[in-house]
């Protein structure tokens, strides 16, 4: 079985280039040291990519703009069922906010960026000359107390995709937030180093309960293992050493939270100025009269991006016309709950479901249920891609009688309990009853907030809200209420682990590119390629997050990835075979997921 052939006898597309000189220097403040992930790239055939694109290739929906879909990576995790078989399950999408596509073959980044110009086009078509457009582009980074993002250039790639088609159209213009209010960085990084100044105890002091902690763990388990304990002993042992972990964490968030609270106040005070500064110098978008681009944090744009009642969208008063990165537009929705965006394009539509797991989970639910007999027809199936995914959303509820609310500890500790105690709803009408389960937040990146909470601490409640309180206190310390509720419960299944070689015994997940592509006849598909396997940083981490083992392990990124379109896609134990067929079902999900809840509701609203 195979996709819709794409067309063969493809004229030379575009190359990659360098990003232009305009926007380097207008970018520079949000450009640090750069992660270099030129290893991986040059692992990539990108012919072998291309026969991933041909077999899965699908029409796209009628109806389907350009700025209603780019691209849209999933991550897929390995494991292994009850008959030891290795299986697979789609676990979430990234959206246009990921970062990775530097990974790829130039060939492969270049589709995924004429996207972009193409979007950009079909912009300037529909407003043909009411106003100029804005578009914000955004990226990970300076969440928290952190920095830039070493993988930013990435999205100044994209922002050059809008600007050069403005540019080649008239006038441009790129401004970053940095430009526009400069004291703004500046009064941040003072708060930040105030705030890292305050806690340097803490730290220091849970950094060596951490290192005393993983000596006498690693002692007791090689002491045990010498010893020939049963695998229940080792277990045991190991539980231990995770709730030991989570009570240091748990008391170095107790112990910083005054500071933590002065921290947030300095931050909220530093963007009010920044508006205040904004409105009363001499910045005015008069002074940028054309097609504007603006990169910039996620973090940041969710600061200054405002939507009034009639749902307009600005930046700095300016009206909003485009988002590119889906946690952006999902971070600003969650600033304004009761408050909807207009006419802004947020680069997906799927947004929602790019940066909220449990919302994806529904669509592929959905998807399986409507689809099942027609993939098994075709013979698609990879072992897991038929299944539902078994979870429950945990969101905030109403005010109750005298308008008190349960906070989000409570909320989440009650119904962890029921899940243990009632089971999950597999999504087709049976229920589950894990043995563990993970708790996920949405919008939230690089594994921020998930943990993991094992059926045997229900003898221990104190210790799940020890769990829980740790999740919530890193997601409020890095997006400051932009990202955490709804959680998402699910169960953590056997995770399969890597038989040889250099990663034995390490756990991981893959990620799948699903992205719109156009041959030289203008036929427009939706096709998928793996893109790389990411392995966690030890045989204990709970989450495979390249940026988490970039900071656990100080090592770069590239050490822990793997390129999939090539010959060490066999270290992870995957094969092209599967891989084809995974990339065939996902496009398959991606047009019933636009198709279904974007398109048909939006032409259902449309005047007869």
């Amino acid at each position: 079985m195979s996709g819709i052939p794409l067309k063969k006898e493809e004229k030379t597309r575009r190359l990659l280039r360098h990003v232009s000189p305009d926007m380097l220097k207008a970018t520079q403040s949000l450009i640090g040291e750069a992660d270099d992930r030129q290893t991986i790239r040059k692992g990539q055939n990108p012919e072998l990519a291309k026969a991933m694109m041909e077999y899965s290739a699908v029409p796209i929906p009628d109806g389907l703009k350009h700025a209603d879909f780019s691209y849209l990576p999933f991550d897929l995790l390995a494991y292994t069922d009850a008959n030891g078989q290795m299986c697979y399950m789609m676990i979430e999408g990234n959206g246009t906010g990921y970062a990775g596509t530097t990974n790829l073959s130039k060939e492969m980044q270049q589709v995924m960026l004429d996207t972009f110009m193409d979007t950009a086009k079909e912009l300037l078509r529909e407003l043909n000359g009411k106003h100029p457009p804005l578009v914000l582009v955004g990226c990970s980074g300076r969440e928290g107390t952190g920095g830039n993002n070493k993988m930013v250039f990435e999205k100044l790639y994209i922002a050059d995709e809008f600007n050069g088609v403005f540019k080649a159209a008239g006038t441009s213009h790129i401004l970053t937030i940095d430009a526009i209010a400069p004291e703004y960085r500046q009064a941040i990084e003072s708060a930040n180093k105030t705030y890292e100044a305050a806690i340097k105890p803490a730290k220091e002091e849970k950094a060596a309960a951490m290192k005393d902690l993983e000596t006498n763990y690693n002692a007791a388990r090689e002491e045990a293992e010498g010893n020939k304990a049963p695998t229940d002993k080792l277990a045991q042992l190991k539980e231990t050493y995770e709730s030991d972990k989570q009570t240091i964490e748990t008391k170095f968030y107790t112990d910083t939270a005054v500071f933590f609270e002065k921290w947030g106040n300095d931050c909220k005070q530093a963007v009010q100025e920044a508006k205040d500064y904004v409105e009363n110098s001499d910045f005015s978008w008069d002074k940028y009269p054309g097609p504007t681009t603006v990169p910039g944090y996620t973090s940041e744009f969710s600061e200054f991006i405002e939507v009034d009642d009639d749902g307009k969208t600005t930046l700095f008063g300016r009206e909003v016309d485009a988002i590119v990165n889906d946690r952006t537009a999902g971070n600003v929705s969650a600033n304004n709950p009761d408050k909807e965006m207009k006419n802004v394009r947020v680069i997906n539509s799927c947004y929602k479901e790019g940066q909220d797991k449990a919302a994806m989970a529904k669509a592929w639910n959905n998807f399986i249920l409507e689809k099942k007999e027609e993939l098994d027809a075709m013979g698609a199936l990879v072992p897991g891609m038929d299944r539902t995914i078994p979870f429950k959303e945990v969101t905030r509820v109403p005010a109750g009688e005298g308008g008190l609310t349960k906070s989000d500890a409570d909320l989440l500790c009650e119904n962890i309990v029921d899940v243990f105690t009632n089971g999950l709803d597999d999504g087709s009408g049976g229920k589950v009853f894990p043995d563990e389960i993970m708790i996920k937040p949405s919008g939230t990146g690089k594994g921020d907030g998930i943990r993991a909470i094992k059926r045997s601490m229900l003898n221990d409640p104190e210790k799940i809200k020890q769990i829980v309180n740790s999740s919530l206190s890193e997601v409020g310390l890095k997006y400051r209420g932009a990202a955490g509720m709804p959680y998402m419960l699910q169960e953590r299944v056997k995770i399969h682990r890597i038989r040889d070689g250099e990663f034995a015994g390490r756990t991981w997940d893959y990620r799948h590119v699903v992205t719109r592509y156009t041959n030289t006849d203008n036929q427009e598909y939706l096709v998928a390629f793996p893109a790389v396997a990411k392995v966690a940083a030890d045989e204990d981490a709970v989450v495979n997050n390249t940026s988490a083992a970039m900071a656990t392990t100080n090592r770069p990124g590239s050490d822990f990835i793997i390129p999939l379109c090539g010959d060490r896609s066999k270290e992870v134990d995957l094969n092209a075979g599967d891989m084809e067929k995974v990339g065939l079902v996902l496009t398959m999900f991606m047009a019933h997921l636009l198709e279904n809840n974007y398109i048909n509701p939006r032409k259902a609203q449309q005047p007869a």
